[in-house]
């Protein structure tokens, strides 16, 4: 089994590493987060000057202020897409305490995070945004996406 490493100074360069289960393994999953939050990063800088860096979310009932970019919102979307289905029973247990959490933590001042989201989906510039994390997650092979889930499962423990 193959597995990319991805050098921060050079956030596009891959080196292949072997040994999937040592502690090379972790780093490498950790070194995957932090590319993610790399890009997420870059992606949200490039259109600071076009989108403001908090997003109010309205609907008929429930008015939010997202306490963190677009990117980071869709990030945690799509976590809460993908994961689920990658986790074990109690792993998912997990995983739904984190992704609550988190979710609670980036809209803070809404009665109904998930719904505030789902509002928040029917925009289309974050719509747009959700596409396109969604493809770049899915263009990451199955194994790198679920260490990643299990290690943002365990972010709370």
């Amino acid at each position: 089994m193959t597995l990319f490493a991805f050098s921060l100074s050079a956030p596009f360069t891959q080196t292949k590493t072997h040994a999937p289960h040592t502690a090379s393994h972790s780093f490498s999953c950790a070194k995957f987060w932090l590319m993610l939050c790399a890009v997420l990063m870059t992606l949200a800088s490039a259109e600071a000057q076009a989108t403001p860096r908090f997003i109010k979310a309205t609907g008929t009932s429930n008015h939010a202020a997202l306490s963190v970019s677009k990117y980071e919102a869709a990030l945690i979307q799509v976590l809460g897409e993908i994961c689920p289905s990658m986790l074990g029973s109690n792993e998912r247990v997990q995983f739904a305490h984190a992704y609550n959490r988190q979710l609670r933590a980036f809209i803070p001042t809404s009665a109904d995070p998930h719904e505030t989201l789902r509002l928040l989906s029917s925009e289309p510039e974050y719509r747009a945004t959700l596409h396109n994390v969604r493809a770049w997650t899915a263009s990451y092979p199955r194994h790198e996406n679920q260490a990643l889930c299990r290690e943002f499962a365990q972010m709370y423990l």
